[in-house]
Parts: structure tokens; sequence; C-alpha cells
């Protein structure tokens, strides 16, 4: 009986268990002794590991074993020496595959080691669905597979998506995000779309802005088609047109908000969209007529002179008229410089002068002459 079942030995009695003095010992007694001790010492571990475990062993104040390493971990299976548990550092614990660290855990997380895979057999995937995962493209680069075709790629510089683009609720793009990058491809959007930045379009866009779009620069001759169905608010610098020629068409009503206003090309033609009164400029002092004072009327409220440039230095369109008007008890000067002011009936030019209240209109006529007409004129 080399163990009692507690783990303790208990050797045999016989002749001499317990001993008398000045007894003798029995052969028999002797060799049975010395049996049970062999077959105790056979169920022991031997420290050099020759002598494996055949039942589980509980060990009652833990395990110890050394670190390893990840090409020969300190716990694995027999047969399979590249294979187990080990010990990198203080902290640490990793498993380790075919002697390649497969997982690491530390106090700060877990680190997981994947195989590249590929589009059709990602490296993560589920069990029920192994051609649908993440997979390593190449240096930088992941990719999202479903049913074996790629639809998401992970880029440094940004995310590419193949196919149809769903979302829903409140989404938030930053930085470069291109939307469509084939002829045909259709971006519908179905609820408001809001764009807290400036869209830069640089390519020619085809189609259709359906809901409320905000912030939209598009480069010059960037949109070739433009179709907005619904409430539109355009905010920002909006450039409809950017050649000679070019037709805005609005099949409904064309609504500019109230103190919206129509800010003039720097040369405008005289067919272009005018207002629909004649604002005011205001002027108290000697005044030099700009560009931006054409349909509208240059208001004068003290005695001064105002004066029309020359065509070589400011060269306003053929055609264009500029209402001018002085208040009561004040006087108007109406000068030119090397260019020809008519009056018209009297065909006399040169400086005249609006007495107010009073206001006259003048017109250009050629590239340098311009004729006035209205009451109060001298």
């Amino acid at each position: 009986m080399p163990r009692n079942g507690s783990g303790q030995y208990v050797p045999p009695s016989s002749s001499f268990n317990p001993a008398v003095p000045e007894t003798t010992i029995v052969s028999e007694d002797w060799n049975d002794l010395l049996t049970d001790m062999a077959d105790a010492l056979t169920d022991s571990l031997s420290s050099d590991g020759q002598t494996p475990a055949t039942e589980r062993i509980p060990f009652a104040f833990g395990l110890s074993t050394d670190a390893g390493s990840v090409s020969a971990p300190s716990i694995i299976q027999t047969g399979d020496a590249d294979t187990g548990i080990y010990f990198p550092a203080a902290n640490q614990v990793g498993i380790a595959v075919g002697g390649a660290s497969a997982a690491l855990f530390t106090t700060t997380g877990v680190s997981l080691g994947f195989a590249d895979g590929t589009v059709t057999a990602p490296s993560i995937a589920f069990l029920s669905d192994p051609n649908s995962g993440f997979y390593h493209i190449g240096a930088d680069n992941i990719g999202l597979a479903l049913n074996g075709v790629k639809v998401l790629d992970f880029l440094t510089t940004g995310l590419t998506v193949s196919g149809a683009l769903i979302v829903s609720g409140a989404t938030s793009l930053n930085g470069n995000v291109t939307l469509g990058d084939a002829a045909g491809d259709a971006i519908t959007v179905t609820g408001t779309a809001t764009f807290a930045q400036v869209i830069t379009a640089t390519g020619g866009v085809a189609g259709a802005l359906n809901g409320a779009v905000g912030g939209v620069t598009p480069a010059a001759g960037a949109f070739t088609t433009l179709t907005a169905s619904g409430a539109t608010t355009l905010n920002g610098a909006v450039t409809l047109g950017d050649a000679a020629g070019d037709v805005i068409t609005s099949t409904g009503v064309f609504g500019i908000a109230n103190g919206g206003t129509i800010v003039q090309a720097a040369a405008p033609a005289t067919n272009a969209i005018g207002y629909l009164g004649t604002p005011q400029n205001a002027q108290a002092g000697t005044y030099g007529l700009l560009m931006t004072d054409i349909g509208k009327d240059v208001y004068f409220t003290a005695t001064t002179t105002v004066t029309i440039p020359a065509n070589g230095s400011v060269a306003i369109p053929i055609g264009s008229i500029i209402e001018l008007s002085v208040d009561a008890s004040h006087t108007l000067t109406i000068a030119i410089t090397t260019d020809t002011l008519r009056w018209v009936p009297s065909n006399t030019t040169g400086t005249r002068t609006l007495t107010g209240p009073a206001q006259c209109v003048i017109q250009k006529k050629t590239a340098t002459e311009w004729w006035v007409s209205g009451l109060g004129l001298s």
C-alpha cells in the first residue's frame, strides 16, 4: 500500500514495524517493505520529467514555471513544443502558436495577431460566415469583405466605399470625402443634408441635390448640371454660370431671402438680372461713381460734387443707368473727367448742376459718352 489515499506514505505493519530492540527481522517482512517503498517511489513524479502524471494533479498553493519564450513556451501540449503559454515580461502573458505570437495580455489590454487573410477568406470572420470580415490588404491598409467582395477599404488617406452608402441618423464626415467615383453614380439624400464646412467640387458633377443643402462653394465650372428639387438653401459664395451665355432657368419661384442681395459681376452685362427696386447709395461728400453704382440711386444729402470716371479707369458697360438725386436746399455738381457728358435735350456738353430736391438719370451711350436728363438740371 504505497499511499493511504491522502497522499501520505504508510509502511506496512510487520515483525519490525514497530521495531522492537534485540528482535529478529523476518526476511519476508523486510522484502515486503522494500517492494512497497519501490512502488511508492514509482508512483511519484520525478524532477527530471521521466515520470508523466496519469491523473490531474491538484496544486494546493498554485503552479510556478519559468518564463519561456515565444518559440519555446513554458506551458505546452506534449509533442508541440512551440505552441502554448509564455511570460515575456512582468505582468504580461503571451500565447504562442507555431513559434509566433498570437496574443499578448498586458495591464493595458490585449493584442491579437492575425494572418493577412484575403477578400474571399478574411482573417477575422465568423465561423458561420467565413467569407465576410476583415483582412489585411497591404501596409497600413485594411479591407472589409462581405460575401467575398470588398466593400470598405481603410487607408491612411481616408475610407473608400464600394457600392451604395446608406447613412441613417446624424452623421459627421470630416476630411476629404468623395461621393461617387464613376459617371452615372447617383447620390440621394432623402432627409436634410447639412454641410458644416464649405464643399469644394473639383470635378464635374451631374445629378440632383434634393433637400436643404448648406455651405456649397463649387469651383469654377465644377457643376456642369445642378438640379435642385424642393426647398434648397445655398449658403456662402455661390456662382451660377461661369461663362458668357450661360442660362440659369427657374421653373418655379426663384426667391432671395429678406436681406439677401444680388452682387454684380466685375463688369456686369446690361441684360443681367437687376433689382426689384432702386437700391440707394447715400453720400454726403465728394464722390466718384463706381461699377457697383449701376442700377442704383446715388443720393446726396449735402452740397457736393459727383464725378463720372473715365472709361479708361472704370470701364462701366455701355447702356448702364445710374440715378443721381440731391436733397432739398442743396446742389449737386455733376462732373466728368476726360469723357463727354451730353445734356438731353439741349445737346450741350460739360459739367451740369442739379438743384434739390431733384433727381436725374445718366446713361452710358458709347465707350466715352454719357447722356444726362431730368428736372432740376442746369
